[in-house]
């Protein structure tokens, strides 16, 4: 059952006079209400406005943005990015862009749907998409393929060693990754994936995502090579979209220490829980990410039941199976975590 609040959730939910513990949503970071990223962001809105429509390819623009595309590029080790609206249009603007004869998309399981298109082809296993790229570069060697897939699937599959990947004719093949659970908490200083993939040895490679979830900004990206990056800037989707808000582009520029300080709380957060809790293999989890997936309703339920939410729905839609995930986040305290690893232990000693 949905609860519906008047504003974004934070470490506590209250419903109906009743006070819950929230472990779930995407807020990593725990910035969703802390007051001096509130007043970053508000000093920012003051400054540059509330929003900004215009294309980026108008004949007036703001330099914010520019400087926002080399500074994400020498955050993550890529030659070049590129800001847009969402990490949602930016996976589109990327499986839009590779809609080309030339080439040949394919996905990994468990891919975000936002790179895809409704009639693209998901493989259920990596056995059979190795089958299906060997099968590809075999009969159809004028068609580069195209690689789609999640930088962090909550199960250790790709990142952090990626070892698929490495089973793979990497040099033959072109890669675009979705960080957007990785940008801002794993990697060096937060900066995603971008270089672990970078050694792989792909044919090129494309990392892009959304910004919402660990630096807490309503914006997308892509990294890569200049190239492609002045080419993707030069197309339709770019030029025709509006840009992210310069107010919230700026305050990632300014957040710097904010962010090192919340990513040290997140790890102290993540250790504490996995100190704490007695089954670490119930649940399917990236080393040094803060989210938990399990398969168990009843364990979201007894939670539920003990004044506890996490994430728990049918994703991405109706018809999709249930999603049930605890994910920690730098706002929680010590208190919180003891609270819910207790809950889980009492759970599964009594389903032992």
């Amino acid at each position: 059952m949905a609860i519906y609040l008047k504003k974004v959730p934070a470490r506590t939910i209250t419903e109906n006079g009743r006070e819950y513990l929230y472990f779930g949503g995407t807020s990593y970071l725990g910035l969703q209400h802390h007051p001096e990223f509130e007043d970053l962001l508000i000093k920012n809105i003051k400054e540059y406005g509330v929003s900004h429509g215009a294309s980026r390819k108008s004949n007036i623009r703001l330099k914010i943005y520019d400087e926002a595309e080399t500074f994400m590029a020498n955050w993550t080790g890529a030659e070049a990015s590129l800001i847009v609206s969402s990490g949602y249009l930016a996976g589109q603007l990327l499986r839009d862009y590779f809609d080309e004869d030339g080439y040949a998309v394919f996905y990994m399981p468990h891919t975000h749907t936002a790179l895809s298109r409704k009639r693209d082809l998901f493989y259920g296993s990596n056995a059979d998409l190795e089958h299906a790229l060997e099968k590809h570069l075999n009969e159809n060697p004028s068609q580069t393929p195209v690689l789609f897939l999640d930088t962090v699937t909550f199960s250790n599959e790709n990142f952090p060693d990626f070892e698929f990947l490495k089973t793979l004719p990497l040099d033959r093949i072109i890669l675009v990754a979705d960080d957007s659970h990785g940008i801002g908490i794993i990697g060096e200083y937060g900066s995603g994936a971008f270089s672990k993939l970078s050694l792989l040895g792909a044919r090129e490679l494309l990392v892009c995502g959304s910004l919402s979830k660990g630096p807490t900004i309503q914006a997308g990206f892509i990294l890569g090579e200049i190239n492609r990056i002045d080419h993707l800037k030069n197309s339709l989707p770019f030029g025709g979209s509006s840009p992210a808000s310069p107010a919230s582009i700026a305050t990632l520029l300014e957040a710097d220490s904010i962010y090192t300080q919340q990513r040290k709380k997140l790890a102290e957060n993540v250790n504490f829980f996995l100190d704490l809790v007695n089954n670490k293999s119930f649940f399917q989890y990236t080393a040094g990410h803060p989210a938990f997936a399990f398969r168990s309703i009843q364990l979201a339920e007894y939670l539920r039941e003990n004044s506890v939410l996490v994430t728990h729905f049918n994703y991405p839609n109706s018809d999709a199976v249930v999603l049930s995930r605890i994910v920690l986040s730098a706002g929680h305290t010590p208190e919180d975590i003891a609270n819910l690893c207790g809950l889980i232990n009492e759970f599964l000693a009594k389903n032992a």
